[in-house]
Parts: C-alpha cells; structure tokens; sequence
C-alpha cells in the first residue's frame, strides 16, 4: 500500500513536474537570521515586497494557517540555448532564458489548480494553497528542505541530475507527511559563477547584491541605472545567464521527455538585432514579447536597456543611431542616460 508521500509523488511527476520533494513549515533559526541580515543591509534594491510581511516570509503559518507540510515541485527549463555561440555576438540583444517561452507563473499556476483536486480524489490529501513566486514564500528554502536541490554558490538551487535551471512551486498541505532528506551534494570548491559574475554581485559564495545583479537592474529596477553597471551590461537585454551558464551541473544535455510548457521556445526573441530593437515603438514591444516574462520590464526600462546595449556594440553606425534615439525620450534626457550614451559612444 502505497503512503501518503508516494501518492504525492506519483501525482505531481504524472502531472509533468519534473521534480518533487516533501518539506516541512519550519525554518532554521539560522536561515531566519541570515534573511533578516541581508535585508537589513539593503541587498535587495528596490524590490521592497522582499522587506514587507518578514513574519509571514519566515513563518509559514502566518500565511497560511494550519499548514504541516509543504510539497515543493521543480520544473525544468534548460536548453542547449543556453550555450548558443550567438550570446557572444554584441550586436545582439539577449534575453535570459528562463523569459523565450509563455510566462511560468500563469503556465504553473493552472498546473496548480489542476493538482488540488487530483490530490484530494487520488491521495486523499487536503491542499490549502499554491504559490509560484508571487508571495512571501522562500522558495529556495523549502526545495534545499525538501532534497530537489542543494544551495549552490550563485544563491540558486542546484539539482546534481538536471542543474539549476528550474522553476519552483509549492503546495501548501493540512496534512502531515514526512519530509524528505536535503541533498548532501556541494560545490565543492568550484568558483566559477563567483568568478563569471560581471558586476561583483556574486562578492563571495552564498551571498548576493542584488542592487548589483545584472537580472535585477534589466528586470526589475526601474529608473536610471548606475554607471558602473552600465559599464558591465554588455548585450544583456533582459536578464543575465552567466553564473548558471558556466556552471558545471548546467553543461550537461538534458532530455526532458515531457516538455511542461507545450510550447516551443522563442528563439525570435532570444536574441534581436539591437539595431531592430532601437526602432521598437511601445505597440511592438508589447507585440513582440506579449505572453511572456518580458513584458514584465515594461517598455520604458526595457529601450533603456537597449541604450545601454548599443553603446557596447562600438559600432559606429548603432552609436550615431542610438544618440539621436535616445532623445526620443524625455525621461532618458532626465535621467543622464543620453549624457552616459554620448560621452561612451564619442
């Protein structure tokens, strides 16, 4: 007869999940220590819904009341895309991998919404609630807890079979079910995402700057961007690879026999002539990327990005186009970027 953690199992890898754990709610002390720490020295830029609902955030159940256990679901989005020679080219503006397919919130969370009633009917499991990156959950966490993965030196969660590239999920359960076992695997004493970070965000294994992080100043900050950082974007349009693309558990050729998404990579929008997208009116951009993570940027932030790129191509044709283009926008002017692009591209 089958136990309760082996319905959960079986269910969730039916549904095309590509990993599955068992957590429980509770937290180290030390875990809470170091989150309430990293806050408090600001490492987290302007994303300030990861300083709001701390007590919620380190404990479960003032979230969601009566939970004892959590299930923790990985989903791959690896791709040979990752190594494409064509990331090197800096014409080109490239957009990290996890954003060329239909957006994983909306993909997961029906995913979700389907495995409640399943659970219910099948394991007679009772769920209390799903979250897919969008509440004060700490997601990486509860998957170490749960052994689909062991923290890696660039804060993401590693996976020795199908690497770091996952998207997680979590079902918050009334039930109690024994956890599972963390993974005893380790870096060991690979550095090499500390060392391929190209603005210092990585300073030291385990910890991250996100003010400093290329993902974060393209994805989520809004407004003018330092210089120093500017300085370090290169072609990163959207989103920045690199500590995942020279990782060791991430060069290996994964054959997903389910692909969760259904839908077939955008390679049209994995890498843009920067010359095309410095002609992008707000229509094309919510056209071209609609569906997927990168309309998150919003239009703005996202031709700022563009800007940046292009001072990096040196080519003096993209140089002279991209001075005149960036006076089409009164923030830019406002913000120095126009100052940035001319001085840079002089």
């Amino acid at each position: 007869m089958k136990t309760k953690k082996e319905h959960i199992k079986e269910i969730v890898l039916e549904a095309g999940f590509h990993l599955v754990g068992i957590s429980s709610p509770s937290i180290p002390k030390f875990i809470k220590e170091n989150y309430k720490r990293w806050i408090s020295n600001d490492f987290f830029g302007n994303m300030h819904y990861m300083a709001r609902n701390i007590e919620k955030r380190l404990n479960p159940s003032r979230l969601v009341s009566g939970v004892k256990s959590i299930v923790v679901m990985g989903v791959s989005y690896f791709s040979p895309t990752l190594h494409n020679d064509i990331i090197n080219d800096p014409e080109m503006g490239i957009v990290s991998l996890y954003a060329i397919r239909s957006d994983y919130h909306k993909v997961i969370k029906k995913k979700l919404k389907a495995l409640y009633s399943v659970l219910k009917e099948k394991a007679g499991i009772s769920p209390l609630r799903g979250f897919v990156d969008t509440a004060p959950v700490l997601e990486r966490q509860f998957g170490a807890q749960s052994g689909i993965g062991f923290w890696g030196k660039n804060n993401m969660l590693i996976n020795p079979q199908i690497g770091s590239l996952f998207f997680l999920s979590e079902i918050f359960l009334a039930d109690e079910v024994e956890p599972d076992a963390h993974l005893t695997s380790t870096c060991g004493t690979c550095n090499l995402c500390v060392d391929a970070c190209p603005t210092g965000a990585l300073s030291s294994p385990f910890h991250i700057d996100a003010s400093k992080c290329i993902s974060y100043v393209t994805i989520e900050h809004k407004g003018p961007i330092p210089m120093e950082i500017m300085e370090k974007m290169g072609n990163r349009t959207f989103g920045c690879d690199e500590c995942v693309r020279v990782c060791p558990f991430n060069k290996v050729s994964l054959k997903i026999a389910n692909p969760f998404f259904g839908l077939r990579e955008r390679m049209d929008i994995f890498a843009i002539p920067l010359v095309k997208l410095l002609t992008f009116t707000e229509d094309q951009f919510k056209i071209t990327f609609n569906g997927t993570p990168v309309v998150r940027a919003g239009y703005l932030n996202f031709m700022r990005n563009v800007m940046i790129n292009c001072v990096h191509t040196k080519n003096p044709e993209i140089l002279s186009k991209t001075r005149g283009r960036c006076r089409d926008f009164n923030q830019f002017i406002e913000w120095g970027l126009c100052n940035w692009v001319d001085k840079s591209s002089s």
